[in-house]
């Protein structure tokens, strides 16, 4: 199944962007699209943020993207908030799998 997808990017304690692992599809773009306009209300000041959710195409092309705290991390996605070591280390690995 192709369509729109969400992917959580977390952003370290040096303010990288860090990949997660973390996102969700619905079963259509307009589920996925209502499903981020719903994190929408919680958006915060990217100086704020420890996360980021982007809505990306099936293409990979980001869309639109929401600054987020910790709890409403957790909350939209049901996860713990990890170490930040454990998000750089994910990160580093999943970079050297596309190098």
């Amino acid at each position: 199944m192709q369509g729109r997808y969400m992917n959580m990017i977390y952003i370290d304690d040096d303010e990288n962007a860090r990949l997660t692992g973390v996102g969700a599809m619905m079963e259509s773009d307009e589920d996925t699209t209502n499903a981020f306009k719903l994190v929408k209300a919680s958006e915060v000041d990217i100086k704020d943020a420890r996360f980021i959710l982007d809505l990306h195409e099936d293409n990979g092309d980001i869309v639109d993207s929401i600054a987020i705290i910790a709890l409403t991390f957790s909350k939209v996605s049901g996860e713990i908030v990890k170490p930040d070591a454990e998000y750089v280390d994910y990160d580093n690995k999943q970079n050297q799998k596309a190098a």
